[in-house]
C-alpha cells in the first residue's frame, strides 16, 4: 500500500513538471519565433496562436512526452544508485 501511494506520488509530480516544462519551453519557442509578445501574458492571443497552427501542439505534446520520459528514467536510475549505496554494493546490477 505505502509503495503504491508513493508509485502514485512520484507519478503524478512527474506528469506535472512534464507538462509545465513542455509549458514554458513552447512558450518560449512562441517568442523566440515572434507568435506571441511578452505583452501577451495577460491575454487570449497565446491561446488563439496555439489554436491557429497545429505543428504548436506537437510541440507541445512531443516536449511533454520527452520530458516525462526522461524523468522517470531519471528516477529509476536514482533509485538503483541509491538502493546500492544503501546497501553497499559498488554495481546497481548486482543488487538483489
Amino acid at each position: 500500500m505505502q509503495r503504491t501511494s508513493a508509485w502514485i506520488l512520484v507519478a503524478a509530480t512527474v506528469l506535472l513538471t512534464a507538462l509545465a516544462g513542455a509549458t514554458l519551453t513552447t512558450f518560449g519557442l512562441m517568442l523566440l519565433f515572434g507568435v506571441v509578445d511578452t505583452s501577451d501574458f495577460d491575454s487570449r492571443a497565446t491561446t488563439r496562436n496555439v489554436n491557429d497552427d497545429w505543428w504548436w501542439y506537437a510541440t507541445y505534446i512531443g516536449l511533454a512526452i520527452l520530458g516525462g520520459i526522461s524523468q522517470f528514467r531519471a528516477n529509476e536510475l536514482r533509485q538503483d544508485t541509491l538502493r546500492a549505496a544503501w546497501l553497499g554494493v559498488d554495481e546497481p546490477a548486482a543488487l538483489p
